[in-house]
């Protein structure tokens, strides 16, 4: 009877102790993320600058879930290149710029039509940034020209699906959630300095893989995909 006493008073203060510590954790919903999940830019459709002409770079994001914690939300991200890209500014073949790299960032609206509604640009010698890791944008990483060549990052088009080898989670910055909803976008640009100008010209490719958020509450965050 006395082991059973003890076994039993062992087993309690393991309880209490357990309990004690999940209560430490109980500032986090503990039943995030939650699906169901969804994902954009795996269709041709979304990535194609004209019919059966696939665009040289293609973006894309997918999830298992829809409601996440703002300080862990996790998205699978995808990207690759056609193998051919030559660093070239597509809209200049003659200019003095320098390749210096692709680069990714998350980015909101404001951004990305800052970058994106005006493709010619760098003709006239303004739209330059002093700094290419943009600000108002959360950079992601850097690949060289000939990392984004190879194999590793190559794709394909089945039955009107893209099919990207390439892909790695990520986390994304919560700044990105600074308003009650909107829309933040996953983006590839080519950077290219200009000697003559001294600055960096950052050039669009692709379309950007769109994510719609609403905040549900402090600590809530719902994603889903952006169509349109």
């Amino acid at each position: 009877m006395m082991h059973r006493a003890l076994l039993a008073m062992t087993l309690s203060a393991i309880l209490i102790v357990s309990g004690l510590f999940g209560c430490e954790k109980s500032t986090d919903n503990p039943s995030l993320p939650i699906g169901p999940g969804f994902e954009v830019g795996f269709w041709a459709s979304e990535g194609m600058g004209m019919a059966f002409a696939p665009l040289p770079i293609q973006h894309a994001v997918k999830s298992e879930y829809s409601l996440f914690n703002m300080n862990n939300v996790a998205l699978d991200l995808y990207y690759g290149s056609n193998g051919n890209l030559d660093g070239l500014m597509y809209n200049d073949r003659e200019s003095d710029c320098e390749f210096v790299c692709y680069s990714l960032f998350f980015g909101d609206v404001d951004i990305i039509l800052q970058i994106d509604n005006d493709p010619d640009y760098a003709k006239r010698g303004d739209g330059l940034f002093s700094d290419y890791h943009l600000s108002g944008g959360y950079f992601i990483k850097e690949l060289s020209l000939d990392e984004f060549n190879s194999v590793e990052y190559s794709f394909k088009i089945f039955n009107n699906r893209i099919e990207i080898n390439h892909h790695e989670v990520v986390i994304v910055p919560t700044g990105v959630f600074a308003k009650e909803s909107g829309t933040f976008y996953f983006r590839i640009v080519s950077v290219h300095f200009s000697e003559k100008h001294n600055g960096y010209y950052v050039l669009p490719w692709g379309r950007a893989a769109a994510i719609n958020y609403e905040r549900i509450d402090e600590q809530t965050v719902r994603l889903s995909a952006h169509s349109g």
